[in-house]
């Protein structure tokens, strides 16, 4: 197997099977930023269910090596894969968008990474408009006081940093309007 560098990884690990896949799942979890789910309800070809597994994406800051993590993680590098794309990764654990294979829920999904999996289901096939509609939402429901810190805490917590960013004088005059009024 070949050992390559990445910012992020995909692991399937055992840990009701492989102590050392559960004491593996239990350092990631202590020490990195990471995203896991257990698949529990997965279909064979045949028909049968395929024995319980867990599905773990970590993220790094710096590019690691593929032998590195799995030393530090004292399991076979086997388990480890690289990838490219962190949304499809993540977006994995839930088998999204894959009517063939079970579904999961995102309130199965554990650890820090689950709020980008949750941005990024949030932003799937909405319009523009329909996510400057959300941010409006937000301000027209709201009762209280607004700060902009506030506002673009929420906007970032669900993904819409992008759509504030391209309209922020109008976001800023909006909230101003809405604090007006109170």
């Amino acid at each position: 197997m070949k050992n390559e560098r990445s910012l992020n990884w995909c692991l399937v690990l055992y840990p009701n099977e492989d102590p050392s896949h559960k004491k593996a799942l239990d350092y990631i979890i202590q020490h990195f930023s990471y995203a896991y789910i257990t698949h529990d309800r997965d279909i064979l070809d045949d028909g049968s269910l395929k024995k319980e597994h867990t599905h773990v994406v970590i993220k790094f800051n710096n590019y690691r090596w593929r032998n590195a993590i799995a030393e530090e993680l004292k399991i076979a590098p086997n388990y480890l894969e690289k990838t490219r794309n962190l949304e499809n990764s993540l977006k994995y654990l839930i088998h999204f968008n894959d009517e063939n294979k079970a579904q999961y829920d995102i309130s199965e999904v554990q650890g820090d990474l689950k709020t980008k999996l949750s941005q990024y289901l949030n932003n799937t096939d909405k319009s523009e408009s329909e996510k400057v509609l959300d941010l409006l939402d937000y301000l027209n429901i709201n009762p209280d006081y607004i700060s902009l810190n506030d506002f673009i805490t929420y906007v970032c917590s669900i993904g819409l940093y992008d759509i504030y960013r391209r309209s922020a004088v109008t976001f800023i005059k909006l909230i101003d309007e809405h604090n007006k009024y109170l």
